[in-house]
């Protein structure tokens, strides 16, 4: 369904919508993966990124990211998220190059540097003399402290994250079983027109992480429940998601504003809903003021 929605008033071409739809199933086959699904496109200065997500939900919701750079051609999987790239990728705020090799100047440690205070040649050689006898003491290798973020770094870190913050469900569309199983609730029929126009209605669909999301989730007595998702009315800044009422309500269009080119559609009364991204990659970190 997100291969021929229009989100945020961009949309695939014909022959990106074809490419994608025959990569979709290739994957979903190769992967072993429960579903796949177009979650959208990064805009860069030379190319664009495609972003198909491979979703499995047990006890936990497992993703899987493939990238494209030609169109919808050929995928390639993205790296896993390591801790390390949260405080470099949060540094930048330019624009994606396009090329996946492209490697960022590393801004941290230079605004460390700058702010350090100049250090005798005397004090640094005993400071390299001291770290590589600990280096001999322990028989390894010294650790590497400066490490490269590439572009497919950043890029791995901000489709995770826009994932993290933005992939919602409606109420009761997904229940949790006594055996700690999540699962897509055969029993929705949709929200009602007054539901549906109210944030409260929807959650985000991640493993919970809220208190009471969490203290919900583990309840030996739960069966069946609906209410163990966090909400994303709790989400801050307050006022960092936005909710538009078309058509006398019928059509309900989510959008989250920290991540400028995320939508979420919904029609009153169905069980299906839509949901990409088509942006530029940058968090706008600036909400808190503007709001």
């Amino acid at each position: 369904m997100e291969l021929c929605a229009t989100i945020c008033n961009r949309s695939l071409n014909i022959q990106e919508q074809c490419a994608v739809k025959a990569s979709l199933v290739e994957i979903k086959l190769n992967e072993k993966f429960k579903s796949t699904r177009f979650w959208g496109k990064i805009f860069g200065v030379q190319n664009d990124y495609l972003i198909i997500e491979a979703t499995t939900v047990s006890h936990q919701i497992v993703r899987k990211y493939f990238f494209s750079i030609d169109g919808g051609l050929r995928f390639a999987q993205l790296p896993i998220v390591e801790p390390w790239m949260k405080a470099k990728c949060m540094q930048i705020a330019s624009l994606f190059t396009g090329v996946a090799s492209y490697v960022y100047p590393d801004t941290v440690q230079e605004n460390e540097a700058n702010d350090a205070p100049d250090q005798a040649p005397e004090q640094e050689q005993a400071d390299e003399q001291d770290q590589a006898q600990a280096a001999d003491d322990d028989g390894d290798e010294p650790p590497n402290s400066k490490l490269e973020l590439s572009e497919l770094d950043r890029l791995a870190w901000t489709v995770n994250k826009i994932s993290d913050e933005c992939h919602i469900v409606p109420t009761s569309s997904v229940l949790l079983t006594s055996s700690k199983i999540m699962q897509a609730n055969k029993n929705f029929v949709g929200l009602s027109r007054n539901d549906a126009a109210k944030l409260c209605n929807y959650f985000h669909f991640r493993t919970p992480r809220s208190p009471c999301a969490v203290s919900q989730y583990r309840k030996s007595a739960a069966m069946n429940d609906t209410s163990f998702l966090d909400a994303i009315t709790d989400d801050l800044p307050n006022g960092c998601w936005a909710l538009k009422a078309k058509q006398c309500g019928r059509k309900i269009d989510i959008y989250n504003l920290l991540w400028s080119g995320f939508q979420f559609k919904y029609n009153v009364g169905e069980t299906q809903f839509v949901q990409a991204y088509f942006g530029d990659g940058i968090r706008r970190n600036d909400l808190v003021f503007m709001i």
